[in-house]
């Protein structure tokens, strides 16, 4: 009789870790997508800015290759963010209890943030910086000003998404850590 009640004991708890993990995937998936969207909008108006400002730039000057590399930038981060962008089509063929896949998943996202300097900063700091690379005396030390804050910018995002980082890899190994030991 006992061994019946530790058994649906833990019957219970694995239906328990069970909702908490699809309701982590869950999360997940929503955050990747709000993500995404949230970041597309941002991109095109970003695509539109530089567009306008291309059309005014003087051809082949700094601005004018800036212009150019923000709009491919714009481009590029949507596409990046969009490849990695969960569906709920993914929890369907993949149940909460494929711990293989959801462990990836999360690994991936992490990953992605963590790569943030590269595909996400990089471009824009070099495309802003030619946009702002002073084209007449006088205008040194404000491009250096306006440099110093960029940097600051850059570097809080890449801090940002750093410690999101860590929290989804903290969460994956707290969900999915049963299923590897």
């Amino acid at each position: 009789m006992t061994t019946d009640v530790v058994l649906c004991q833990n019957i219970k708890q694995n239906t328990c870790a069970m909702k908490t993990r699809e309701e982590a995937i869950r999360s997940l998936i929503g955050a990747t997508r709000s993500r995404a969207i949230r970041e597309s909008i941002t991109a095109l108006i970003i695509i539109f800015w530089f567009a306008h400002d291309l059309q005014s730039s003087v051809a082949y000057s700094p601005a004018y290759f800036g212009s150019i590399l923000m709009i491919a930038a714009a481009g590029f981060i949507m596409g990046m963010l969009w490849c990695y962008t969960l569906t709920h089509d993914a929890l369907a063929t993949h149940p909460a209890s494929d711990s293989s896949f959801w462990r990836a998943a999360f690994e991936s996202q992490a990953k992605l943030l963590s790569n943030v300097p590269v595909w996400y900063v990089a471009p824009i700091f070099v495309g802003i910086t030619l946009q702002a690379v002073p084209t007449s005396p006088g205008h040194f030390f404000w491009f250096v000003r306006y440099e110093i804050g960029l940097v600051a910018i850059c570097g809080f995002i890449v801090w940002f998404n750093k410690v999101a980082a860590s929290k989804l890899r903290t969460e994956a190994r707290e969900q999915f850590t049963e299923a590897f030991a």
